[in-house]
């Protein structure tokens, strides 16, 4: 199994959605790999695409 990585993107990435965009950011990982889901709400007003 490779590793690499600091996972500081995956937590500016957590920060910015959480923030900036009212979202949620989940991780879980499994034994054959990692599943990410972003959720946030329609119509956001805070003003990024």
């Amino acid at each position: 199994k490779q590793q690499g990585g600091t996972g500081l993107g995956l937590y500016m990435s957590k920060i910015i959605i959480e923030t900036s965009m009212a979202g949620k950011l989940l991780v879980r990982n499994f034994d054959n790999g990692t599943e990410f889901t972003i959720t946030m709400k329609k119509g956001n007003s805070s003003g990024m695409q």
